[in-house]
């Protein structure tokens, strides 16, 4: 089954680095965005099953955040934080990147 993904970012490399980190054969980009105001008519259109959003100042803007709430919507929220290297898995886990991969586990759960 592919499991779809929507990257919210504001560092074009953020998006890339995520995009590459991404391709595999279970997984699909759904879309990208830089708008973390309209991310919540973007994921309703999309409905991505995991939205990746870069994090500003170690933190998940609160409209994103806000996904989770939607009925519409069954998904997960994960902030990365290249500087870092954080992941934050939302229901509130947090982890230590050990490699690469661990990405992709968590889009593929």
């Amino acid at each position: 089954m592919t499991r779809r993904f929507l990257i919210i970012w504001t560092n074009p490399l953020f998006r890339e680095s995520i995009r590459l980190v991404l391709n595999h054969p279970e997984t699909q980009c759904a879309g990208t965005s830089p708008d973390y105001a309209g991310v919540r008519d973007l994921a309703l259109e999309l409905q991505p099953d995991t939205v990746i959003v870069e994090e500003i100042e170690g933190a998940i803007p609160a409209t994103v955040l806000g996904l989770l709430e939607e009925d519409a919507l069954n998904l997960r929220v994960i902030g990365v934080n290249l500087a870092d290297n954080t992941m934050n898995i939302f229901h509130r886990e947090q982890q230590i990147v050990a490699d690469i991969d661990d990405l992709i586990r968590l889009v593929l759960q």
